[in-house]
């Protein structure tokens, strides 16, 4: 199949911000013109813009613009696809180990922006029943980004009911998908796999890097993550696995 554009379904804190920018400079060497790229936070689009953002007018301003790149935080819809008249998108995604994934949205959404009233606190001042009421509110995130459900733990049945789409999704409805703690092997893979259209440079530039995410900060995290994020854990051992057969397959060394 020839894929006549280019979906990146952007799971928060999940590599997201640097691969956008990575996509929209790829998008500009391959020749696109902004118009034909809706990554929001690049070029002259602000971070609000967001398909589920815009108003009607502006989503059919995407149709007449001939859209070949959607790179948002919108989830794994197929109806948006047809709604943008993109007939055979490559759809991707990234995904992260679950509690760094959570230790990475907590400090940003929390810790810096304020979310909770959690402003200026880090996780090991919490207490255990703010620990635990943040965790449950951001349970099972990635999960609910594939189904294109709201996340949380309030959610959990849906989610339950679902989670056996999963494996179909991993394997037949992503064209390819990365993993953040392989970042070069998942590069190297998307490489081969993307359109011949698009042009990729080799290196990712990491943009919002985290540097305070070490391990034996958060090990209470540990005491009820794994309770809560059982449908991510889960995915994202799925996707690791089906990530490596991938790599083997098109032998690329599997990074150390």
């Amino acid at each position: 199949m020839s894929h006549d554009s280019f979906v990146f379904t952007h799971i928060p804190k999940c590599g997201g911000s640097s691969f956008r920018r990575y996509l929209y400079n790829a998008g500009l060497t391959s020749g696109l013109k902004e118009t034909q790229m809706h990554i929001p936070g690049e070029g002259s689009l602000g971070h609000d813009k967001n398909y589920n953002q815009l108003s009607l007018g502006g989503r059919k301003a995407l149709v007449d613009a001939g859209v070949k790149i959607l790179a948002d935080h919108t989830k794994l819809v197929p109806a948006v696809y047809d709604s943008l008249d993109l007939k055979h998108p490559f759809v991707y995604t990234i995904f992260r180990h679950p509690k760094k994934r959570f230790i990475s949205h907590y400090n940003f959404f929390y810790k810096k922006l304020g979310n909770g009233k959690c402003l200026g606190v880090e996780i090991p001042k919490l207490t255990k029943d703010k620990l635990v009421e943040i965790i449950k509110t951001n349970a099972n995130v990635q999960t609910a980004y594939l189904l294109g459900i709201e996340p949380g733990y309030g959610n959990r049945k849906q989610i339950m009911e679902r989670f056996s789409e999963v494996d179909d999704i991993l394997e037949n409805k992503l064209s390819s998908f990365g993993i953040l703690e392989e970042l070069e092997s998942s590069m190297r893979l998307l490489s081969l796999a993307s359109p011949d259209w698009l042009t990729l440079p080799e290196v990712v530039q990491k943009v919002n890097a985290n540097r305070s995410n070490k391990e034996a900060k958060y090990g209470r995290v540990d005491l009820w993550f794994k309770e809560f994020n059982q449908f991510d854990n889960r995915l994202y051992n799925k996707a690791v696995r089906l990530f490596r057969k991938r790599i083997e397959k098109a032998g690329i060394k599997e990074q150390v």
